[in-house]
């Protein structure tokens, strides 16, 4: 067992109703994508008003190519964290692939005017063209 695993299982037992730990045992390279998405249903559960379980969720989806249950986990994320720049970026990304085109561009525009890491800021540019 990796020892990140170990420790955050070790903080879950002490801390059981704190999300965070869930969310980063999801993340543990190893995890499978079935664990992974249990631990995710647990952070919800845990911290229903937190964006970031929600996030991970819609991002798992994605990676399964579910893109219309990716942009319903992202509209919900949405709605505890309606300033977050990557997250409109991923909602927008969802709904392009989905064919919502004139939505995907409106998540676009939004997530532009919010804040971005550098290579984040080139993945919107990169969806943005790709939407035009």
């Amino acid at each position: 067992m990796p020892i990140a695993r170990r420790w955050l299982r070790e903080a879950i037992r002490q801390g059981p109703s704190i999300p965070m730990a869930y969310l980063d045992l999801a993340r543990v390279p190893g995890t499978s994508s079935n664990q992974a998405q249990s631990h995710i249903r647990e952070a919800h559960e845990r911290g229903p008003g937190w964006a970031d379980p929600l996030k991970a969720w819609g991002d798992a989806l994605f990676v399964r190519r579910d893109w219309r249950g990716a942009a319903t986990k992202y509209a919900e994320a949405a709605e505890r964290a309606p300033r977050r720049g990557v997250l409109h970026l991923a909602w927008g990304r969802a709904l392009l692939l989905t064919g919502r085109r004139d939505e995907a561009l409106e998540k676009f525009a939004l997530a532009s005017r919010m804040d971005h890491s550098v290579a984040d800021r080139a993945r919107l540019a990169k969806y943005r063209n790709l939407a035009n």
